[in-house]
């Protein structure tokens, strides 16, 4: 899962991406490659705000991207720590 939080808390989604709001889509399954494997999207979001965390998710299970949604109910920080996941993240400043 590839997603970005603002200081607003508006999540905005890039992998995988969320086109239909009725329609959540699930995390997908991790293939072996020996090479480098590009995401099949390409998505573009236009920001409000100025401060914005990148996340990088992989889960030991499916997850919606609404359950994801569901789990950012603390401050947002870097570090999720969510249970059965490993995770990197980066913050920007949008200008």
């Amino acid at each position: 899962l590839v997603f970005a939080v603002d200081e607003k808390r508006q999540v905005y989604w890039y992998y995988p991406a969320w086109t239909n709001a009725d329609e959540p889509p699930y995390s997908l399954a991790i293939r072996p490659s020996t090479t480098l494997v590009e995401l099949g999207e390409g998505i573009r979001h236009d920001f409000q705000g100025h401060q914005l965390i990148v996340h990088a998710v992989w889960s030991d299970a499916p997850m919606t991207t609404r359950e994801v949604e569901a789990k950012l109910t603390g401050p947002i920080t870097e570090h999720l720590g969510w249970a059965g996941t490993t995770e990197t993240s980066r913050s920007f400043e949008v200008r």
